[in-house]
């Protein structure tokens, strides 16, 4: 499992010493992390994070404009994330659930297949002596635009994740819970609904519901190139998510 071992002090021990130690509990968090999945809950402590604000480049004056928020997590809510995140891919790759022209998270696509496409469907509407028009779309905290109605009905009618699974991923999303710090000075813990975590392991479908809904005519094409707004789903389409030990 490729994990960056990045500590956070809601850990109750240092990440690399999870990692040297995991053959010895891989028993007790496979247990766990199917349990969690199993009665659809994700765990309440894992919920909160550790927020800092960061200025976004050097030289720049200390004014809240210039500062983001990053968000610290315990490694282990990380590693159920990852597993997953692992099975969603499983499950979306073997019913064909990925659009055929989307390169981002799509396995053996990337920025040169997506420009080998454009570039290709250019050169063959000026040989045809047809204009080609292009739209390009980039939202601001894309991730934090996505509404969870519609995300709760993509998953269910577009991705068939029903039961525990889809309970377990409405409980990953709230509510999420934060605390800020500053230096060595922390502020009470506060319970945000509209506050996310930015997982990278989460980066599928948030795009995919902003896509979901625009049905093109059969002389469009969606080519979807999304590289920062989108999520991931939990696995198959069964209410018995279980996790593999491997």
């Amino acid at each position: 499992m490729a994990l960056h071992p990045k500590s956070c002090e809601l850990d109750p021990i240092p990440a690399h010493l999870f990692r040297k130690g995991f053959q010895y509990i891989i028993e007790f968090l496979t247990f766990l992390f199917n349990k969690s999945m199993t009665l659809g809950e994700f765990p309440e402590t894992w919920k909160c994070a550790v927020l800092r604000p960061l200025i976004k480049g050097t030289n720049l004056p200390t004014v809240n404009a210039n500062y983001r928020p990053v968000s610290n997590l315990s490694f282990i809510s990380k590693v159920l994330e990852k597993l997953v995140l692992g099975q969603l891919m499983d499950h979306c790759s073997a019913h064909e659930l990925l659009p055929l022209h989307q390169s981002a998270y799509h396995p053996n696509h990337s920025c040169e297949t997506v420009l080998m496409k454009l570039m290709d469907d250019i050169l063959w509407n000026m040989e045809r002596n047809q204009t080609t028009a292009a739209l390009f779309l980039d939202l601001s905290a894309a991730f934090d635009t996505v509404d969870h109605d519609i995300l709760h009905q993509t998953l269910d009618r577009t991705y068939q994740i029903k039961g525990q699974c889809l309970h377990w991923f409405d409980s990953y999303l709230q509510p999420r819970m934060c605390k800020m710090s500053i230096g060595s000075a922390y502020s009470l813990v506060q319970t945000m609904d509209y506050l996310y975590h930015r997982a990278p392991a989460w980066d599928q479908p948030y795009s995919q519901c902003m896509l979901a809904h625009w049905h093109p005519s059969s002389q469009d094409q969606i080519i979807s190139m999304v590289m920062q707004m989108t999520i991931q789903s939990p696995g198959p389409s069964t209410s018995q998510n279980q996790v593999r030990k491997n």
